[in-house]
């Protein structure tokens, strides 16, 4: 199992964080054991972070 760190300041509404959302969404939780830090925990989109991610 490969393991991914994403790393992004806020989780608000712009391109990178759509992105990293739709990212989230589709990798494979089988083949990946993946983390995500947001610097500031906050964002309007944080509530849109895959459970499994929280």
């Amino acid at each position: 199992m490969k393991k991914i760190l994403f790393v992004i300041n806020t989780l608000g509404r712009a391109g990178a964080e759509t992105a990293l959302l739709e990212l989230l969404r589709r990798l494979d939780a089988e083949e990946y054991e993946i983390s995500l830090y947001v610097l500031l925990g906050q964002g309007e989109m944080i509530s849109q972070v895959p459970q499994r991610y929280m």
